[in-house]
């Protein structure tokens, strides 16, 4: 059981101590205590019939809104840097090491080519390709088929008679 405060200035203080989280000896407290206890004061005046200035009253009421809006604590922040690439595997949900980030300076990677390129032939950067002569005399012509198989492109060769 803690013990009695001495004084209702003692109690007050370590009740805006509680609220706005500070040591009981920070000035914040010590003023928010003691605008508190000023303000009670005054209530218990006017509840037993005297007659007070409430301009007085409504001052105190703003400074105490004041010492709580500054004695506010400020948000946390974590701040968390990676030093490498990681993702989250599809199937398992386990997270995958993808190495080290890529410099700040490099390009982005190059986008894969679309389908509607693919249907009209390779990239121009790629050189064309040639058919190939059979031993049978038949016409080999090169079909390029890109079929999705675990995005792995695969060509395939088609014999025409």
């Amino acid at each position: 059981m803690s013990p009695r405060p001495a004084t209702p200035l003692h109690a007050a203080r370590r009740r805006a101590s509680k609220e706005l989280n500070l040591p009981a000896d920070d000035w914040r407290v010590v003023r928010l205590s003691t605008l508190v206890v000023a303000h009670e004061v005054l209530q218990a005046k006017l509840a037993s019939g005297a007659m007070i200035d409430v301009s007085y009253l409504l001052q105190l009421d703003q400074a105490i809104a004041e010492v709580r809006a500054t004695s506010a604590p400020a948000p946390s922040l974590n701040l968390k840097i990676c030093e490498t690439l990681t993702g989250i595997c599809p199937h398992c949900k386990a997270e995958v090491d993808l190495g080290p980030l890529p410099p700040l300076d490099s390009k982005s990677p190059p986008e894969p080519p679309k389908l509607s390129q693919l249907a009209s032939g390779p990239p121009a950067s790629a050189p064309p390709a040639s058919p190939k002569p059979s031993s049978s005399g038949a016409k080999v012509v090169p079909i390029t088929d890109y079929a999705p198989a675990r995005d792995i492109h695969t060509k395939r060769t088609q014999v025409s008679d």
